[in-house]
């Protein structure tokens, strides 16, 4: 096989993502996977290879929890004509990555998206914004490439990347709790089925974007913001009689929801 120009580590929905996205741009690009290496090839278009040694650039996309042990694991590998490694973890600084007395320099590359399955991850990944930090040299390298390929970039603090992956998983992951919430409060209405998956979506779709251009504050509206605190307790009492798995959920929200409102004195409704 001729030299690789990228080789992913990882068959899941990240690496054959961004394994297909490279070959569509016109990548050679290799991928390896202890157990579906081929079939990932044959999806995404890449050479399946059971390791990353011949290529230039490696990403690693398994969960943020194994990537250490993909490293060590991938040891023997690493070194040679490999001159960036890079991963796609947002808990993860890129100096997880390096091993003693490796030459290669290190990048992390974190899309911030939500890439449920390989085809949406492709999809995405070509647009979406990377948080990026790690060696100068392959930052800048990363920057390149991402743009080139039609996403964006910002700069992330490896120090602080736990607490950054903190608020993408508040913002992304709890958002999927919340409306799982909803709808399950609007079936127990008797809503019907169809309302129930296309409204709320679309409610939320609504909220998200004003949230995008004039911040969470502005963009709240409902009881809370209005102060309305009938309202608030004729939730509650429902909540208590009807749904009470969610009451918890609902005073928990509405505490940390009142910071963006002018009615600090409802905190003592949502508490009691």
């Amino acid at each position: 096989m001729d030299r690789l120009d990228f080789a992913v580590v990882g068959a899941g929905p990240v690496g054959r993502g961004l394994a297909r996205l490279l070959v569509e741009r016109g990548y050679r690009v290799g991928i390896a996977s202890r157990h579906t290496a081929a079939e990932a090839a044959e999806w995404s278009g890449a050479h399946a290879i059971s390791h990353p040694g011949t290529a230039r650039w490696v990403f690693l996309t398994p969960s943020d929890d194994a990537l250490p042990a993909v490293v060590q694991t991938l040891s023997p590998h690493l070194p040679g004509r490999i001159k960036v490694v890079a991963h796609l973890s947002g808990s993860q600084p890129a100096s997880v990555l390096r091993l003693p007395g490796s030459t290669y320099e290190v990048v992390s590359m974190h899309p911030v998206a939500n890439l449920p399955d390989p085809t949406t991850a492709a999809r995405r990944l070509a647009t979406c914004w990377f948080g990026v930090e790690g060696d100068a040299a392959a930052v800048a390298q990363a920057r390149s490439l991402i743009e080139r390929w039609g996403a964006h970039t910002f700069t992330l603090d490896p120090a602080a990347k736990v607490l950054y992956h903190a608020g993408a998983c508040v913002a992304a992951g709890y958002l999927c709790t919340l409306l799982a919430a909803a709808e399950d409060l609007w079936r127990q209405a008797g809503v019907a089925p169809e309302a129930v998956s296309e409204v709320l979506p679309e409610l939320a779709h609504g909220m998200l974007e004003s949230v995008r251009l004039q911040g969470p504050a502005a963009a709240l509206t409902g009881p809370l913001q209005r102060g309305d605190a009938d309202t608030i307790r004729r939730h509650l009492e429902v909540l208590q009689e009807q749904s009470p798995q969610w009451l918890d959920l609902y005073r928990s929200v509405g505490r940390a929801t009142l910071a963006l409102t002018t009615h600090p004195e409802l905190k003592d409704l949502l508490d009691a």
